[in-house]
């Protein structure tokens, strides 16, 4: 598996089909206005790309879906821990379900069994930047086949050292976090600086006489 490269001799690379469940999703007919009252069961859509841009979990969806849709659709419940990505448009978006969700045509969910977790899937498929747009498809609409998706590949480490590096990474991307808020907040109090120069210069608060002089 090309993307993979070399991994450490121990560990072993499979398709992920091969290690969690994989599962589809659906829209329930809009024409029945039926299946869109009184909806209760959050329903994952492309209207929930940013979430899954800005956060690792799912708690809330942008629309419901209800019972009687799903019935009559051939998507379904799936339960907490789904890790959930969209395979049209906004490609590679992923994130896990904090509760039980249906998901949109738009989206595949894999639920993991225990050679894989979640979480760690969930930041394989985050580092496939290069081997997602390789088997994009589609000018105008971009999307990944279920054929494509059904050879998507990870390695799959002891479960063990799986934990361990969800626990790395995600101590890692906090310190780097503090980082990004230290220099957003000093780009900030920069940036007031240079307005009050300004300000400061063009209503007679700071005497420029020698300047001008020289």
């Amino acid at each position: 598996i090309d993307w993979l490269g070399d991994i450490p001799a121990h560990w072993n690379a499979e398709r992920i089909k091969w290690v969690a469940k994989l599962e589809s999703g659906h829209t329930p007919d809009k024409q029945v206005p039926e299946y869109w009252v009184d909806c209760d069961v959050p329903w994952v859509s492309l209207n929930d790309t940013k979430r899954l841009e800005n956060g690792d979990l799912i708690d809330e969806t942008t629309n419901q879906v209800n019972a009687a849709g799903l019935a009559n659709s051939s998507a379904r419940i799936l339960p907490a821990g789904a890790v959930v990505f969209s395979r049209d448009a906004t490609i590679g978006r992923c994130g896990i379900t904090t509760r039980p969700m249906a998901v949109s045509q738009h989206f595949i969910a894999w639920l993991c069994g225990n050679r894989l977790e979640a979480k760690y899937l969930l930041f394989v498929l985050r580092s496939m930047t290069h081997e997602l747009n390789r088997i994009t498809e589609g000018a105008t609409v971009k999307t990944i086949g279920m054929t494509d998706v059904k050879l998507l590949a990870t390695p799959v480490p002891p479960i063990e050292e799986q934990k361990a590096i969800v626990a790395f990474i995600e101590r890692e991307r906090r310190a780097v976090d503090v980082l990004i808020d230290m220099a957003q907040a000093a780009v900030a109090r920069l940036t007031e600086y240079r307005e009050g120069i300004i300000s400061a210069a063009v209503t007679g608060k700071i005497d420029v006489r020698e300047e001008a002089e020289a």
